[in-house]
C-alpha cells in the first residue's frame, strides 16, 4: 500500500485530528500537511480503484423486515433481523438496500429496482423476515399493510415468491433468496374461503425448486413446518446465520448445511431450516478460502486471529473509531482475507475531501446532529419537510441514507449553509419553519407552480395529468384509494396543486378513513398502524388525528390521545362544526375517563358483541299526521317523545355471526335457518322475540353492560335520525337504497349482508328493510295513554303480541316507513325477522 493510497492519507488525517484535540497549533499543521498530498491523492484515485477489489459494483442485496403488521399478529424480531443481517452483508462489501415495514407498492416497487440491480451484478442476494404465507401450493410473502379477508385475497394483496426469484434471476454467478417466514399463517382463524374455493392453505411454506442452477432458495424451516420467533434480539434462524455468515473459506453450501445444524441445537429439533436449489461444483463462498502456498499452517493460524480481529472491528459503531480500527487491521493483515472489504469501508465512511476542513465540518455535524437524540419518527419527518421543500429524499422511511443525506446537502447549500448532510439544531429549526403540509396544511411556496391546464403536463406514464383525474374519477367508484391518495400526492409533490388533483386526494382520504372502524383493542392497534402508513404519504390530517384519538382513548393510551386530540384542534379551523365534541373529547381524555361520546362507534368484546354507536338525548314527534303517504290508524295520536340520555345502539342488525357466536358459548340454544342464503354477516333471520331476548341476556351476562332490545319509540327516533319524512333518505326509498320488494319484479330477493346501503345521520345502517326488527314493547292498536319518555310500552292485555319495525326484503317502501308498526306473536320465526339490540351507558 503506498504512501498516497486514500487509507494512508485518511490513517494520517485521523492521526493529526487526534493530535489537534491535544495542542491548539496541530490542527493548522495536520491542514497544511494534509492539503499539500490533495494534488498527488487526485492523480492516484483512478489507479487506487482500478486495483482495488470491486465486490461493491458486483455484490447486490435487498434487506427486508416486516413487523408491524396493521392487520395481523406483529413481530419482534424482523426489523431487528433485517438490521443485523444488512450489516454483515454490507462488510462482505454488499451494495445493501433495506425496505422495513413495507407495505404491498413498497414491496413490489423495491423488487422492480432490486432486479435492475440485480441484472448487473456477479451476486444477488434478497432477504425477507416477516409473515409468509402457502395457499394453493403457492407461496407469497405478506406485506404489512395486507388484509386477506378471504382466500381469494392473497393473490391480489400478497407478493408471491416467483416476483422475488425474477429479482436475483439476473445476477451472472449465484442467486441467493432467504426466508424467514416459515411461520403459521396469521389470517387462517379469520380468512373466509370464497364461494366454491378448493384451495389448501398450509402451515410454512411449500417447496419451490429454484429453476436455474446456482440459486439457491433458504427456508428458516423446512416444507409444511414453521420456524419459531426466539425470546432474544434475533430468531434462532438469523442467530445462527449470523453466526456463519462472515466465516471466511466457508463455502455458501456447507454454510447453511452448519445453520441447520446450530438451528436444530438451539431449538432442541423443533425447527429444521431448509435449502432448495444446487450449487456449481467449484464452490460458492462470501470470503473466498485462505490459500496456504508453504504447507506448514501459518496461515490458517494467522485466519484464526484475523477473523476475531475482524469481528471486533466491525463491532465498534463510531464511524471514526472505527475508521481507525479498520486502517490499523489493514497495517496488521496487509494480505489478509478482509483487506478488500476494509477498503470499501473506508470508501464509504469517509472519501478524502477537497479540502481538509470538510472532513472536520462533516464529523463535527455527524456528532452535533448524533447529540439531538432522533427519533425514527423526527427523522421521517425532516423526510417529508424537505420533500415539501421540493428536494428529494426518498421513501419516508426514517433511515437517513444515501438519497436523504444529499438532499439535506442540496437543501443546505440552497441555505447558504454549509453542505455536510447532517443537521445541527439550529439547521433543524431552519428546515421544519416554512413546512406548513407537516402540519397538515398545503405548502404552495415550497412547490412549483402549477400549470394553469393540466392538460399541458405529461406524466411519466405518458397520460396528462387531466386525462389522470378522468380516469382517477372512475377509481374512486371502484374503491382504489390506496394507490390513488399515493398518485395523487405524488403529484402534488412534484407539479404543485390543482384542484381537481386535491379533490382526488381527498375523495381516497375519505374512502380510507371510512374504512377504520375502532370498535375494540384489536381494530384499535390495526387503526394505528394504518393511520401512520397514510400520514405517511399524505402528512397530517385531522381526519387522521380523530382516529388515532379514538384508537388511543380504546387502548388506553390517554396522555397520546390527548396529544392526538390538540393536533386536531390545531389543524382545524376555528368554525369547524366537530370542534365542540372535539374539545369535550380532549377533556374527558385529560380527566383520564374513556367512556364513549356520542357518535362514537364501539364494541364490548370481540367474539359475538355488535359494534354499538352512541346516539344523543332529543325529541321528536312519534307516529304520522293524518295526511301522510302510506299512513295507517296504528301511528296516531302524533305525539313528542323525549329521549332524556344518550344510548348506544346497534350500527347494523345482529348478524349469524354474532348469533353463532352466543350459541358456541352455549348462550344461545337456537339453531336459525339462513334458507340457503349464507351466514356469517348476514343479519340472523328466523329468530322470535324470546330468541332475541336470550341473545341479549347472554350479551349482558358475558360483558357486564346493560343489553336490551329498544323501546319501540327509541326505535323510531334512531331510525328518523332527525328527520320527519317517510324515511331518513327522504320522501321516496328506491332498491338503490334499501333492500325490499321494489315493484315485486326487481329488487333483492333475499337479506343481504349487513352495511350494503348508507347509514341514517346517526350511524345506523338499514333501518329500512331488509329484515323486520323485533323491539321490547308489546303491541297496542294506536298511541292513546303510550309513553312520552322513550321507555317501552310493556303494561296491557297484549303482550302475547310484540311489535317489529322497519320492514323486511319482502315489503313494498310503505311498510319500509319510520313511522310504519309491525306485529306478530312473541315465538314466531320468520325469514324476514331479525332484531337490533340496545345498550344504556353507564
Amino acid at each position: 500500500m503506498g504512501l498516497y493510497h486514500p487509507a494512508r492519507l485518511r490513517a494520517w488525517w485521523v492521526w493529526a485530528r487526534s493530535e489537534a484535540m491535544r495542542e491548539p497549533e496541530g490542527r493548522a499543521m495536520a491542514n497544511i500537511r494534509y492539503t499539500s498530498l490533495l494534488r498527488l491523492w487526485a492523480a492516484a484515485t483512478l489507479m487506487v480503484f482500478l486495483s482495488a477489489p470491486a465486490l461493491s459494483a458486483t455484490r447486490v442485496a435487498l434487506v427486508i423486515g416486516n413487523s408491524a403488521y396493521a392487520n395481523a399478529s406483529q413481530l419482534a424480531n424482523p426489523l431487528n433481523d433485517a438490521a443485523d443481517i444488512g450489516a454483515a452483508l454490507g462488510r462482505l462489501g454488499f451494495e445493501v438496500t433495506r425496505l422495513e415495514d413495507a407495505g404491498y407498492a413498497a414491496l413490489r416497487r423495491g423488487l422492480q429496482s432490486f432486479r435492475r440491480e440485480a441484472s448487473g451484478a456477479r451476486i444477488a442476494v434478497v432477504f425477507y423476515a416477516g409473515h409468509g404465507i402457502e395457499v394453493n401450493r403457492n407461496n407469497f410473502l405478506v406485506p404489512v399493510d395486507a388484509r386477506l379477508q378471504t382466500d381469494g385475497d392473497v393473490e391480489y394483496e400478497a407478493v408471491p415468491l416467483d416476483l422475488v426469484m425474477r429479482a436475483v434471476e439476473g445476477a451472472s454467478e449465484f442467486r441467493l433468496v432467504v426466508l424467514d417466514a416459515c411461520r403459521d399463517n396469521p389470517f387462517l382463524a379469520s380468512m373466509e374461503r370464497e364461494e366454491g374455493s378448493t384451495r389448501s392453505i398450509g402451515r410454512g411454506l411449500a417447496r419451490t425448486e429454484p429453476t436455474s442452477g446456482g440459486t439457491l432458495l433458504a427456508y428458516s424451516a423446512k416444507e409444511g413446518t414453521v420456524a419459531l420467533d426466539g425470546k432474544g434480539r434475533n430468531s434462532p434462524y438469523v442467530g445462527a446465520l449470523l453466526r456463519f455468515l462472515e466465516e471466511p473459506g466457508l463455502e455458501v453450501g456447507l454454510m447453511f448445511r452448519k445453520v441447520r445444524d446450530a438451528v436444530l441445537e438451539s431449538t432442541g429439533g423443533d425447527q429444521e431450516p431448509f435449502a432448495y436449489g444446487s450449487l456449481s461444483a467449484r464452490g460458492t463462498y462470501f470470503i473466498p478460502p485462505v490459500s496456504d502456498e508453504q504447507g506448514d499452517g501459518t496461515k490458517a493460524a494467522q485466519s484464526d486471529v484475523e477473523v476475531e480481529y475482524w469481528r471486533t472491528v466491525n463491532s465498534i459503531p463510531d464511524p471514526s473509531d472505527r475508521i481507525v480500527a479498520l486502517l490499523e487491521y489493514k497495517e496488521r493483515f496487509p494480505d489478509g482475507v478482509y483487506a478488500g472489504l476494509a477498503d470499501i469501508q473506508l470508501k464509504g465512511l469517509g472519501e478524502p475531501p477537497d479540502e481538509s476542513d470538510k472532513t472536520m465540518e462533516r464529523l463535527s455535524g455527524e456528532s452535533a446532529e448524533a447529540a439531538l437524540g432522533l427519533s425514527r419518527e423526527d427523522r421521517r419527518r425532516i423526510q417529508l419537510a424537505l420533500s415539501a421543500a421540493g428536494f428529494e429524499s426518498g421513501p419516508p422511511d426514517g433511515l437517513l441514507g444515501p438519497r436523504t443525506r444529499a438532499a439535506i446537502s442540496d437543501w443546505q447549500e440552497a441555505q447558504g449553509m454549509e453542505p455536510t448532510g447532517y443537521l445541527e439544531a439550529d439547521g433543524l429549526a431552519a428546515l421544519f419553519a416554512p413546512v406548513s403540509e407537516l402540519q397538515g396544511e398545503a405548502s404552495s411556496a415550497a412547490r412549483p407552480a402549477m400549470a394553469s391546464d393540466p392538460s399541458t403536463i405529461v406524466l411519466a406514464s405518458g397520460l396528462r395529468l387531466s386525462d389522470w383525474v378522468l380516469l382517477a374519477e372512475d377509481r374512486l367508484v371502484d374503491g382504489d384509494y390506496r394507490k390513488l391518495l399515493v398518485e395523487g400526492m405524488s403529484h402534488t409533490r412534484a407539479y404543485g396543486s390543482h384542484a381537481s388533483v386535491e379533490t382526488i386526494v381527498a375523495q381516497s382520504l375519505e374512502g380510507l378513513v371510512k374504512q377504520l372502524r375502532v370498535t375494540d383493542e384489536a381494530s384499535a392497534q390495526s387503526a394505528l398502524g394504518i393511520v401512520k402508513q397514510i400520514r405517511d404519504v399524505a402528512g397530517e390530517r385531522t381526519e387522521l388525528a380523530r382516529i388515532e384519538g379514538k384508537a388511543r382513548v380504546r387502548l388506553g393510551q390517554f396522555s397520546e390521545a390527548a396529544q392526538a386530540y390538540r393536533t386536531w384542534l390545531r389543524l382545524a379551523p376555528p368554525d369547524h362544526p366537530e370542534r365542540r365534541r372535539m374539545l369535550a373529547r380532549l377533556q374527558q381524555v385529560e380527566r383520564g375517563e374513556h367512556g364513549p361520546l356520542v357518535g362514537d362507534v364501539f364494541r364490548d368484546c370481540e367474539d359475538g358483541c355488535p359494534e354499538l354507536v352512541v346516539v344523543p338525548p332529543g325529541s321528536f314527534m312519534m307516529g304520522s299526521p293524518l295526511v301522510a303517504w302510506g299512513r295507517d290508524e296504528d301511528e296516531a295520536p302524533v305525539h313528542e317523545v323525549t329521549i332524556s340520555q344518550a344510548f348506544a345502539v346497534g350500527v347494523f342488525e345482529v348478524t349469524f355471526d354474532e348469533w353463532d357466536a352466543c350459541r358456541r358459548d352455549w348462550g344461545c340454544w337456537h339453531l336459525p335457518d339462513d334458507k340457503v342464503w349464507g351466514r356469517g354477516k348476514r343479519p340472523v333471520i328466523n329468530v322470535s322475540w324470546e330468541d332475541a331476548q336470550e341473545y341479549v341476556g347472554w350479551l349482558s351476562a358475558k360483558t357486564g353492560k346493560p343489553y336490551r332490545l329498544l323501546s319501540e319509540s327509541e326505535w323510531e327516533y334512531v331510525a328518523r335520525g332527525g328527520t320527519s319524512s317517510p324515511f331518513h333518505y327522504g320522501e321516496t326509498l328506491s332498491t338503490d337504497l334499501a333492500n325490499h320488494a321494489g315493484n315485486k319484479q326487481t329488487g333483492n330477493r333475499q337479506t343481504l349482508p349487513a352495511g350494503q346501503f348508507p347509514p341514517n345521520s346517526f350511524g345506523l345502517h338499514d333501518v329500512h328493510g331488509n329484515v323486520f326488527e323485533w323491539v321490547e314493547d308489546c303491541w297496542h292498536n294506536d298511541y292513546r295513554g303510550a309513553p312520552r319518555n322513550g321507555t317501552a310500552w310493556t303494561s296491557g292485555d297484549n303482550c302475547s303480541l310484540r311489535v317489529m319495525r322497519g320492514g323486511s326484503w319482502t315489503d313494498l317502501p310503505r311498510k319500509l316507513r319510520s313511522a310504519y308498526r309491525g306485529r306478530n306473536i312473541f315465538a314466531f320465526r320468520g325469514s324476514y325477522v331479525g332484531f337490533r339490540v340496545a345498550r344504556s351507558l353507564d
